[in-house]
């Protein structure tokens, strides 16, 4: 009897051993957690890219001047030279210039598929005081241009395109 006797205090001290080892680690485990979940829950920094429409450039140049911007519109790469990205399909739809040729990634079957693009606004119309060139008393429409740009995503080939 002697060896059932000494079970229960085995498995008791054995128990109480564990109890111990937990509590004494229960601090250290919450301050590993609680360094995981601040570690991994940082927020995510905000893109320094304003999402503008073509719209809102040709509307207001002088607030987008100088600025990274985000844009989504139809690539009219024209072998005439008049490259642009277009808002959408028609043959008056607002545009802003782009040297296609001078972005990365860009190909010639690219032209009439939906892009979205990033670079910096600027407006050749505008001077440096920010002031639209004036000859006979009437404004020069805008033409602001996107430089530096960069594809963001394409549609794919097998989508329908522009036809311009």
């Amino acid at each position: 009897m002697a060896s059932s006797d000494a079970r229960p205090v085995q498995t008791g001290a054995l128990l109480l051993a564990i109890a111990v080892i937990a509590k004494s680690l229960l601090p250290i485990t919450a301050l590993l957690l609680v360094g995981l979940s601040t570690g991994c829950a940082r927020p995510i920094a905000s893109s320094p890219f304003a999402d503008v429409t073509i719209e809102r450039l040709k509307t207001d140049p002088l607030s987008w001047i100088g600025r990274p911007v985000e844009v989504e519109g139809v690539v009219d790469a024209n072998a005439d030279g008049s490259w642009r990205l277009k808002e959408n399909c028609a043959a008056e739809a607002r545009s802003v210039l782009v040297r296609w040729d001078s972005v990365p990634g860009f190909s010639r079957s690219d032209h009439g598929s939906r892009v979205r693009v990033r670079g910096v606004f600027h407006d050749d119309n505008v001077s440096a005081k920010n002031e639209t060139h004036r000859i006979d008393a009437t404004y020069i429409p805008s033409r602001g241009s996107l430089q530096n740009v960069s594809i963001l995503w394409r549609l794919p080939a097998n989508l329908p395109r522009c036809g311009f």
